[in-house]
C-alpha cells in the first residue's frame, strides 16, 4: 500500500523542494506473479484514517477476511478496484485506482486462481 509517485498521502510532493521527481522503472511481473497494487505509477496511495490501514490494504484484507480466503484473484480485483475508487474520493477527496498486473504466464488464467484452497 505504497505509492512511488512521489508524493505523500497528504497529496503533497515529496521531492518538489529539492527539485527532483521520482518516476517509477514499470515492469512487467515474470514468472507466474500477480502484482496487485494501491495506484497507478502517477498516483498516490491514501490512508483510510478511519480504520487506520492504508485504503487498499483495508479493503484487500476486509474481501480476503469476509471470504475466508475462499476467493478467486478476479473476484477480489474487481472488488479491491471498485471499493478503492469509490471511497478514496469520499475519504480524501482524490482518485485513486489500484491495479492488477499478471505475469505473460498468468495473462489468461490468474482470475480464476483462488486465494484458498478447499
Amino acid at each position: 500500500d505504497a505509492c512511488f509517485s512521489g508524493a505523500q498521502r497528504n497529496g503533497e510532493v515529496l521531492a518538489s523542494a529539492r527539485g527532483v521527481s521520482i518516476k517509477p522503472q514499470l515492469e512487467t511481473p515474470r514468472g507466474n506473479m500477480v502484482v496487485f497494487s494501491a495506484v497507478t505509477d502517477k498516483e498516490t496511495a491514501f490512508p483510510y484514517k478511519e480504520k487506520v490501514h492504508g485504503l487498499f490494504t483495508y479493503y484487500l484484507l476486509k474481501k480476503i477476511q469476509s471470504s475466508s480466503g475462499k476467493l478467486d484473484l478476479g473476484s477480489l480485483a474487481d472488488y479491491v478496484k471498485t471499493e478503492v475508487s469509490q471511497k478514496s474520493i469520499v475519504v480524501n477527496s482524490k482518485p485513486q485506482h489500484p491495479t492488477i498486473s499478471p505475469s505473460s504466464n498468468m495473462i489468461n488464467s490468474w482470475r480464476n486462481l483462488n486465494i484458498k484452497k478447499d
